[in-house]
């Protein structure tokens, strides 16, 4: 461990409130000793393994359109987009953000992850298309 890093203790140390004391809320419960240890994994670095989800959506994905480069070399990204499948809003933020460098500094990634990325975006899109209101921007000034 770093000395510059707090220990991560998820138990609570502060003694608990008695009842009706004004403004105090109820101390939390110490999670069970296994999920103290998954938080702390997942807090240490991010999931770079498939999970079982990201395997049944793209098995739910047509064959030309399955990303498997992107699956093998970066497992995290896959992971977030299969999640975010559902929400429309949220898959297409995630792939604008993966695609679009806003920082300048960014490597880009292989031809053939980008290529996946580009074909799941627009197969999204055929799936869910952008439905513009018209109403949006009434009442608000420019």
């Amino acid at each position: 461990m770093s000395i510059y890093s707090k220990p991560y203790d998820l138990r609570w140390s502060a003694p608990a409130p008695g009842p009706g004391t004004p403004g105090t809320q109820e101390a939390p419960q110490p999670l069970p000793i296994h999920d103290q240890e998954m938080v702390r994994r997942r807090r240490l670095a991010p999931i770079s393994e498939p999970l079982p989800a990201t395997f049944r959506w793209m098995a739910k994905l047509p064959r030309n359109v399955r990303p498997v480069a992107l699956l093998r070399r970066f497992p995290r990204i896959a992971n977030m987009m299969a999640g975010a499948w559902g929400d429309p809003c949220a898959f297409r933020a995630y792939v604008n953000e993966l695609l679009i460098d806003r920082r300048g500094n960014r490597k880009g990634f292989p031809p053939d992850v980008e290529r996946e990325l580009i074909m799941l975006r627009f197969y999204h899109d055929e799936l869910q298309p952008v439905v513009l209101d018209v109403y949006d921007h009434v009442g608000k000034r420019s």
